[in-house]
């Protein structure tokens, strides 16, 4: 299991282990000529490859500025189309992979990304949005937070750097890795999710002006691991909510993805 930092530049789709679950699988999605990690419109068809049936996923706007993922299968006459939520200046990539469920389902996504200034600094969270497309029927299971990131001022003028030893910005950091959960007996896929949480320089807090605290020492130059925040989940599928939902429940976290 790999984690994925951020930085406020362009998201980075996360990537499951490729492991057999169930009869399950994962397939790579890419255009041709190019890398999954290289610049496309999204708009461009990624396509799995060496496997039969080729599963095709695409998003695109809408004529009301709007979002859609396209998901298709020429071979098995399948198309599915779903409208995707956000804000009109969200961007959105297609997810790098594709999972196939022993049960015959699709689950295919998108990483939808949120940024913007924030208090002398900025902020981006990336979320990742699933479909599961089965043969009569489609629609989102999961979003979840991927990413987030929050650098804020601190430093006004030189009393305040000398107070806070250089280190002009709280800093959060929130960061998502998964894989398929191999001990699920299940013939749809369930997710295991594991989380990141820390704070710089030291443990902050949104809630708390942090120009009226004590001037740093040296020890507090360090990242504060967040224990609320650092989770690990199972998500499984369950067919009367039509959602995947996590074994219990999961903690808001406002301070790392909650910006607007």
């Amino acid at each position: 299991m790999i984690f994925v930092s951020l930085a406020l530049a362009a998201a980075v789709p996360p990537a499951f282990e490729v492991v057999d679950q169930a009869g399950s699988r994962v397939d790579m999605l890419g255009v041709r000529g190019l890398q999954w990690w290289e610049p496309r419109e999204p708009s461009a068809p990624h396509c799995s490859e060496g496997a039969a049936p080729s599963w095709c996923v695409s998003a695109s706007r809408t004529d009301d500025s709007g979002w859609t993922l396209t998901v298709s299968n020429a071979a098995a006459s399948r198309t599915a189309r779903v409208r995707l939520p956000g804000p009109e200046r969200a961007s959105f990539i297609v997810w790098s992979q594709l999972v196939r469920g022993a049960d015959g389902s699709i689950l295919a996504g998108v990483v939808r990304t949120d940024r913007g200034p924030f208090s002398g600094g900025g902020w981006q969270k990336d979320r990742l949005i699933l479909v599961r497309v089965t043969a009569e029927s489609e629609g989102i299971v999961l979003d979840l937070p991927l990413l987030g990131s929050a650098a804020i001022r601190a430093c006004f003028d030189g009393r305040d750097r000398r107070r806070r030893r250089g280190a002009c910005t709280d800093d959060y950091s929130f960061s998502t890795a998964f894989s398929l959960d191999t001990a699920n007996a299940s013939s749809t896929p369930a997710l295991s999710v594991s989380t990141r949480a820390e704070t710089y320089p030291g443990r902050r807090s949104r809630s708390v002006d942090s120009s009226r605290g004590r001037p740093l020492r040296r020890q507090d130059l360090s990242h504060w691991h967040d224990p609320v925040c650092s989770y690990e989940r199972r998500y499984r599928f369950h067919p009367a909510a039509g959602r995947y939902l996590p074994d219990t429940p999961v903690p808001a976290c406002a301070d790392y993805l909650e910006f607007e």
